[in-house]
């Protein structure tokens, strides 16, 4: 007759890994800051054009850019370019999805 599994063995190896789940689900989120940004696009007369924007997104430049691309889309006639940011000097820090046409 073949061992029984033991129960409470696998319960254990159950709960294991659930809490090896949960806890990797529950990491902190990255701190978020304000970026201005400016986006070039190309306008429907084939000239560039710029759209500032703000953003709330991660720590890194490369992250603010591509959030910031996305912003400067809904309200560009044309693709959007390329977009260049650095942080604002609001230092508080953000949080949610921040996007605002700045004026020049």
């Amino acid at each position: 007759m073949a061992p029984r599994p033991d129960a409470r063995g696998s319960l254990h190896l159950v709960l294991l890994l659930l809490l090896a789940a949960l806890s990797t689900a529950c990491k902190e989120e990255e701190p978020r800051a304000l970026w201005g940004c400016d986006c070039t696009f190309i306008t429907d007369t084939d000239g560039e054009s710029k759209h500032a924007v703000e953003v709330c997104a991660g720590p890194a430049a490369e992250v603010a850019a591509e959030v910031a691309r996305g912003c400067a889309q809904s309200g560009a006639p044309g693709p959007v370019q390329a977009c260049k940011c650095s942080p604002t000097s609001d230092l508080r820090g953000c949080s949610g999805d921040v996007c605002r046409m700045m004026k020049r």
